[in-house]
């Protein structure tokens, strides 16, 4: 049996998200669309005690940006687009 790969393991975890955040929506009769998921993710592996800082750094910042990201689809609300 093959080790599973990371694109693996989060492929799965996708999808069981999915399928009971579907299972959700329809129990509760609620009107959402959409995507639920970027399209794809980015691997890193952490080599050294610098790139654990910088990626500490990232999760710890990275909401702060949350108003300016191009997959908040909240930034264009009433914009037309």
């Amino acid at each position: 049996r093959a080790v599973p790969t990371i694109s693996d393991i989060v492929g799965s975890l996708k999808s069981k998200i999915s399928v009971e955040y579907i299972r959700h929506i329809k129990n509760n009769i609620l009107d959402i669309f959409g995507d639920i998921w970027q399209r794809s993710f980015h691997v890193h592996t952490i080599r050294n005690n610098k790139s654990l800082y910088n990626i500490r750094e990232y999760i710890i910042n990275n909401p702060s940006t949350w108003d300016n990201d191009g997959n908040n689809i909240n930034i264009f609300v009433g914009t037309g687009l």
